[in-house]
């Protein structure tokens, strides 16, 4: 789902979303290091403000990313940061056009 970003805000996400693809990459390092509570506190401060940057897409996925690491899903966990990460790439993709 591509994210509706009028153009006044337009380079405050493009900085947002590269900010986020860099934590996503880190994050997939540190649930290899099995640093769940850094995870989570990056997930949940994505969570919150993902909405605020038109992409609420990205929030409801942080959102699953907590509960993956609460349940201990952590292969599931892996997963969705993939899916977290093709999204911002596709948002990045879709803002350079």
């Amino acid at each position: 789902m591509k994210p509706e970003v009028s153009d006044e805000i337009m380079p405050l996400v493009k900085g947002y979303v590269s900010r986020r693809i860099i934590d996503v990459v880190y994050m997939k390092k540190l649930l290899d290091e099995e640093d769940f509570i850094t995870v989570l506190s990056l997930a949940h401060r994505i969570k919150g403000n993902a909405g605020g940057h038109g992409l609420d897409q990205l929030g409801f996925m942080a959102k699953e990313l907590e509960q993956d690491i609460h349940n201990g899903e952590y292969l599931r966990a892996n997963h969705t940061l993939d899916q977290m990460e093709a999204y911002l790439n596709e948002c990045k993709g879709h803002f350079l056009q």
